[in-house]
């Protein structure tokens, strides 16, 4: 039989499963370019870019783009801002079971500094140096930050900060450093302090 002759039953059976076929693929490059949206580039002020780029508690109030990964990954990204002290304390655990996470550290320096500074606690403060310091300085096996990682100069910056607003007067007018036991979200810390250090010569 010539291969191009075919019987009517075998066409019935070819025909309708090869159009279903087409069928599928149209409906389905349909619906991927319905899906996919246009790409484009729009020009924006350096300078507009470079402060979206520094945002930080420190310098906008508001949480670096590293600190809200770490919420975004986490699905915390509008829990901060309903729950702050039930969030820090997630990121808490977490940080404790990641054994010093260095990105859960930074998040957590900045968001308890930002939670401080809007209900003037000061426990969330000084917790804001103490994670601010461990991400600095860490213990063991963890990593210092590099010299090129632009959380190191947010985390002095925080650590700086978090201590004179732990340590601030009742006014919040100015800086009393003084030594004992605080508390803090997680705990307590003792502060070793002593006034001579604020000596300079015949100057204090």
């Amino acid at each position: 039989m010539n291969p191009r002759e075919r019987s009517p039953g075998a066409c019935s059976r070819r025909g309708p499963r090869h159009v279903r076929g087409l069928a599928l693929v149209c409906a389905l490059g349909l619906a991927l370019a319905a899906c996919a949206g246009p790409i484009n580039a729009v020009r924006v002020d350096p300078t507009v870019v470079q402060a979206d780029l520094g945002r930080s508690a420190i310098t906008t109030g508001e949480p670096s783009w590293p600190t809200r990964n770490v919420l975004f990954e986490r699905g915390l990204a509008d829990a901060f801002a309903a729950e702050p002290e039930a969030t820090l304390a997630e990121l808490h655990r977490a940080m404790v079971a990641a054994q010093g996470d260095p990105d859960l550290l930074f998040a957590l320096a900045e968001l308890a500094y930002l939670h401080g500074q809007a209900a003037k606690t000061p426990e969330y403060s000084l917790a804001a140096a103490v994670y601010a310091y461990a991400f600095l300085f860490p213990e063991g096996a963890g990593l210092a930050p590099g010299r090129f990682d632009p959380r190191l100069r947010i985390a002095a910056d925080l650590y700086n900060w978090a201590l004179a607003a732990g340590f601030a007067s009742a006014d919040r007018v100015e800086v009393v450093p003084r030594g004992g036991t605080f508390d803090l979200p997680f705990g307590r810390i003792d502060v070793a302090f002593d006034p001579a250090a604020l000596r300079a010569g015949d100057r204090a």
